[in-house]
């Protein structure tokens, strides 16, 4: 037999409730979910280049860009189902748009204070953090259970070991929680 159950909820909810699970960064779609830390992440270069041949016999080298592409790659374990979801919902919108953003794990700084809701500034453990003015960055938990509490923060400005930025933390973030730089590109599923 075959049991279909009816959905009470209306569509238009539905379609609402996935709009605000998609945050965006400079039009690219942020997939915060931690990865799989069993499998790290893996950090590739890619140097778009090639050889041409001129009618001559020359050779000609040509490149697209002058720096290498990064290509970050690695596996995500969602903690259950509710987060199954959001990333199914997020990768799926990137796709679409061929525009994703992800925090570039292992390149981590960690607080060195907690931080409350409302913070507009964040002391990091050491200075040579490498963040600059006008960067997107995400702070967020550890913890598997809340996969939820992050923020997307714009720095303003650094000053040695602090960072000030855009807004306040919708999140309060205990001692040791990480800062991770975003990295933009575009989504290749496998």
């Amino acid at each position: 037999y075959f049991c279909r159950r009816r959905s009470t909820r209306s569509a238009e909810s539905s379609r609402i409730a996935t709009l605000e699970l998609l945050v965006t960064a400079a039009d690219h779609y942020v997939l915060p979910h931690q990865p799989d830390w069993l499998k790290p992440p893996t950090t590739d270069r890619l140097w778009r280049a090639g050889v041409d041949s001129a009618m001559s016999g020359a050779e000609d080298r040509l490149a697209v860009r002058h720096d290498a592409w990064l290509k970050l790659q690695y596996s995500v374990l969602p903690f259950n189902h509710v987060e199954r979801a959001k990333f199914d919902a997020r990768f799926k919108a990137a796709l679409k748009t061929g525009k994703i953003t992800v925090p570039h794990w292992g390149r981590g700084v960690a607080i060195e204070n907690p931080a409350s809701v409302g913070a507009t500034s964040l002391k990091l453990v050491r200075s040579n953090h490498g963040f600059t003015d006008g960067q997107y960055l995400l702070i967020q938990s550890s913890v598997p259970a809340e996969f939820e509490d992050w923020d997307l923060l714009l720095v303003l400005s650094t000053s040695g070991a602090t960072i000030t930025i855009a807004s306040g933390l919708d999140n309060a973030n205990a001692r040791g929680t990480r800062v991770w730089p975003l990295l933009f590109g575009r989504p290749i599923p496998e």
